[in-house]
């Protein structure tokens, strides 16, 4: 922004004939201060004079810029460019977990790139190639080679690093100098559908079997059946204090900032099973400080540990997340509606409970059987017919 300032006075002027005349003088000032500090002053007769060689140097500015910023965009690595999203960046989101996730295997594939030389085509084929990788876990010791696991890696989780990624070039552009001629080459690629979702559900005598499999691992028992028992998700479970649980009122509170809550920014009450309740009293220590962790889990050693249940346990194909799915599925089966139970889960919109309406339409359809052999009072069957066939328009809005 351009300092103006304009400048009027009078100037008395006397002619070889005698006659005298007062002139009025008018000058325009602009100031503009350099990328360097510099201040540069100049007078103009007139005001648009002034303003076109503001906008002039502006332009010889912008160019200077242009040609350090594209410079530096050569000079500097992605990967260094993600060390430093992740150093002055992450730690100010609510959810930095997921970022750190994905900044691993795209410093592994993509982080000796120049950020100048990183082309769409070489996302795209960043792309690819990590669609036909397998998931791979730690190997217990950071002195440990990685271990790779008997699963590909899913379209949702490349699209999670892409959309990362487009991030990162984003802040690296607007805030850190970098100029790239083209723009950001990671917005103008095709991105993995997300597809249907996993649907894994506990089969019949996984849950006795995981369960036993916890008998020296209280605190990963409690996680179990709690995110059985609540659809909370990992992050929530490991946030959760102590003062959080209401015994009396059998009810969970979510905070917002807690570390899965941070995914919808929105905090939630969910109610307790006697289940869960008979559960978190026996856990419960004799002395409880109100800060105290319940679980005391990191997220990712939670996952570690069940994913270790499971091997005991002969389970294949099942993660922690998948409970959530178990426990938002029996929640339907109980016959709540999708209000009911998105409020339990916190899914923030009802179209991500879509892929449970078939599950919902078979309960209906079941509920209508039970209804129809319930004839003795016609009136009140009406009534609840009634219910369920709008509830059932109500499903079809939904699809």
């Amino acid at each position: 922004m351009a300092y103006y300032k304009e400048r009027r006075w009078e100037v008395e002027r006397e002619y070889a004939d005698g006659r005298k005349r007062t002139l009025k003088q008018v000058r325009h000032d602009f100031r503009i201060t350099l990328p360097d500090g510099r201040r540069v002053t100049r007078s103009f007769k007139t005001k648009d004079a002034g303003q076109r060689w503001v906008a002039e140097q502006e332009r010889l500015v912008e160019l200077g810029a242009d040609l350090a910023g594209v410079e530096r965009a050569k000079k500097s690595t992605l990967g260094k460019i993600i060390d430093r999203y992740m150093e002055e960046v992450v730690p100010r989101l609510r959810s930095p977990g997921a970022a750190k996730s994905c900044a691993t295997p795209l410093r592994r594939e993509l982080g000796d790139i120049p950020l100048a030389a990183l082309t769409p085509e070489r996302i795209g084929q960043y792309r690819d190639e990590r669609l036909r990788q397998r998931c791979v876990r730690s190997g217990g010791r950071r002195d440990l080679p990685l271990v790779e696991l008997d699963r590909y890696v899913k379209p949702p989780t490349v699209k999670k690093e892409m959309a990362f990624l487009a991030r990162v070039i984003d802040v690296a552009i607007k805030s850190w100098g970098y100029r790239l001629p083209f723009g950001n080459p990671a917005r103008g690629v095709d991105r993995p559908p997300e597809g249907d979702g996993r649907d894994r559900r506990l089969l019949p005598g996984e849950e006795d079997r995981l369960l036993g499999a916890c008998a020296f691992n209280a605190s990963l028992k409690l996680a179990i059946i709690l995110a059985i028992e609540t659809a909370a998700r990992r992050g929530e479970l490991c946030a959760l204090i102590w003062a959080d649980i209401d015994f009396e009122r059998r009810t969970l509170q979510i905070r917002a900032e807690d570390a899965g809550a941070a995914k919808t920014g929105m905090k939630r009450t969910a109610p307790l099973s006697q289940r869960a309740i008979d559960a978190l009293t026996a856990a419960k220590p004799k002395r409880i400080k109100p800060d105290e962790a319940v679980l005391g889990f990191k997220a990712d050693s939670l996952s570690q540990a069940f994913d270790r249940a499971c091997r005991r346990a002969s389970i294949d194909g099942l993660r922690f997340h998948d409970l959530r799915h178990e426990a938002t599925s029996r929640l339907f089966e109980l016959g709540l509606d999708m209000m009911e139970v998105s409020a339990i889960t916190g899914h923030k919109t009802l179209d991500m409970l879509k892929r449970y309406t078939q599950l919902r339409a078979e309960q209906i359809a079941l509920k209508m059987d039970r209804l129809a052999l319930q004839s003795a009072d016609n009136a009140s069957l009406e009534v609840q017919l009634a219910a369920v066939l709008k509830e059932l328009r109500l499903l079809r809005q939904m699809q």
